[in-house]
């Protein structure tokens, strides 16, 4: 190659009769007898592009640089301690030194944390005391590529039978059967990738799909924003521009939030309070009273106007993108979640019933029940899972308890990387738990670069908000600061909140299990998702034992 090629969003590799590699991504194309990657944290991304399985995952890494040390020797070389990581080497004037966390996750997070200072210093302490009493100058984060092994990864990858643009990567673990073990998962707060949804058959094949998605560019056309007629942001600006970022729910509601608990990275907690019932006929009544005249709220024209008005023609979406899918329901797991701002206008969202013990657990986004830092929970919030063009045929769920991580809502402003909700459901009117009339979806944690996503979503205007929209892209991560997954679904518009990022969904029996939900999007059609870690299932346990206290 004469020089560097920058890669965004667009590659293709083929190979041609004389042996040469021809790369084309969407700032030229190259040819050349070997073609290298040199992605370093991002190599799983860019070889997904290219149907080459890289298994690189990103670290971050910290150093810390000190001031002058008068009497540091004049040369300082590269020393490690193998038994810790510890490291340092001489920087101007002064003493450059790191190790690695063994506590750090993985991701693209560039921020800088005190947590890998008690071990450092301790390292210090043992190995280069005097190191302890200098003053630091200053200090970064970087990321650093780890491999399974951690050796490089030195080979040919081979031939593709055809190029392909972003083509779907097989997944490395099945949901196919309860509680099935996810064995690249190393967090334990759930049994694995499982599922006992019972999905309605989807419009298109499987196979048909990666058919078109060899052969179909991922070219889509632009629709309107989805508030505000901002400018449209390019997905390379999803992390960095949060003035451009809207949550997806219908109706636009001042941000703001409770006190909660003391919340840390460390220790989340959770932010909960019995659900709102305020319609005629439930004050004094009661629980079964309530449940009544709450789903009795719930009227046609009151649903309608939680989807909102149509004010705008349908985007321009090509059906035959291999992204999409038509209508649906795609999953009896998933549905229309309404509910009342603090005011009384009504709004919508879309939530997934959750395979949890207690059975009555569905997941939503947590701004769809809390307004966020100095605002008021949503009230009258009830969960129509698989509605259809106006029927329930499972039935509705009122909200017994609503729940949120206590990041949410704990700073000035919304914690968008925890923007994850519970709502700890009541019993139909046929007395079923959510779980038993609709199966439901297990949450799972650590998804992966390049993994293959499906999400379904109640899509409000220019959608009508009552069938299910489908998308299915693969999972990249967002630009830093912002630390959370992203996937571009130009169909999934506002009342799409909350919707689940499926992973493994098989279409033919509609198993799955739940990586990520709709939180947030650049109004151009990229969606970004909290990251499901361990916390995450902290926080689904915490809600566990409130359920276990439902009548």
């Amino acid at each position: 190659m004469a020089g560097p090629v920058r890669v965004t969003e667009h590659l293709e590799r083929a190979v041609g009769p004389s042996g040469a590699t021809t790369v084309v991504t969407d700032r030229g194309t190259v040819t050349a007898a070997t073609v290298i990657c040199a992605a370093g944290a991002w190599s799983a991304a860019l070889g997904a592009m290219a149907r080459v399985d890289l298994p690189v995952r990103p670290y971050r890494r910290q150093v810390l640089v000190t001031g002058p040390l008068p009497d540091r020797p004049e040369r300082v070389p590269m020393t490690i301690d193998f038994s810790t990581s510890f490291y340092f080497h001489g920087e101007g004037r002064g003493v450059l030194l790191g190790m690695s966390d063994p506590d750090e996750p993985s991701g693209f997070d560039l921020s800088r944390s005190d947590a890998w200072l008690p071990r450092l210093s301790e390292a210090m302490a043992l190995r280069a005391p005097r190191l302890t009493e200098a003053e630091v100058a200053t200090g970064w984060a970087g990321l650093y590529e780890v491999t399974p092994d951690h050796d490089a990864l030195i080979g040919e990858a081979p031939a593709p039978a055809a190029s392909c643009t972003r083509p779907a990567s097989p997944a490395t673990a099945s949901c196919r059967g309860p509680r099935s073990a996810r064995s690249s998962a190393t967090s334990t707060w759930a049994d694995g990738r499982s599922s006992t949804s019972r999905p309605s058959p989807p419009s298109a094949s499987r196979r048909a799909r990666q058919e078109r998605n060899s052969t179909v560019s991922e070219e889509v056309s632009e629709h309107p924003p989805l508030s505000g007629g901002q400018d449209s942001a390019p997905r390379s600006r999803l992390g960095r521009v949060r003035t451009l970022l809207v949550a997806l729910t219908v109706a636009a509601a001042g941000l703001a939030a409770v006190t909660p608990a003391q919340a840390t990275d460390d220790t989340p907690g959770v932010v909960s309070r019995a659900a709102v019932v305020d319609v005629p006929g439930a004050k004094g009544g009661t629980a079964a009273q309530r449940e009544r005249a709450l789903l009795d709220h719930w009227t046609p024209e009151r649903v309608r106007r939680a989807t909102g008005e149509k004010k705008a023609a349908a985007p321009t979406v090509d059906r035959d993108d291999p992204r999409l899918a038509a209508a649906g329901p795609h999953s009896t797991a998933v549905g229309k979640l309404v509910f009342e701002h603090a005011g009384g206008k009504p709004d919508h969202c879309t939530a997934t019933a959750v395979d949890s013990d207690s059975e009555i657990l569905v997941l939503t986004a947590a701004h769809c029940l809390h307004e966020g830092p100095g605002g008021t929970w949503t009230k009258n919030v009830v969960f129509i899972p698989a509605r259809e063009g106006g029927s329930d045929p499972f039935g509705r769920f009122g909200a017994w308890n609503v729940a949120t991580s206590a990041l949410w809502s704990s700073g000035a402003e919304p914690d968008w990387e925890h923007d994850c909700g519970l709502v700890v459901t009541n019993d139909n009117a046929q007395g079923e738990t959510v779980l038993d009339a609709a199966g439901g979806y297990r949450i799972v944690p650590d998804a992966r670069t390049g993994e293959e996503v499906s999400v379904m979503g109640c899509s409000g205007p220019p959608y009508d908000g009552e069938h299910q929209e489908f998308c299915q892209d693969l999972i990249e991560p967002t630009v830093p600061p912002m630390n959370m997954w992203q996937v571009e679904c130009p169909n999934m518009t506002p009342g799409s909140s909350g919707s689940p990022w499926l992973l493994d969904y098989d279409y033919d029996t509609g198993s799955g299990c739940i990586g990520g939900l709709n939180s947030i999007s650049d109004t151009r059609g990229y969606l970004a998702s909290p990251r499901f870690d361990a916390k995450t299932g902290e926080f689904v346990a915490m809600v566990e034992r409130i359920a276990a206290a439902r009548p």
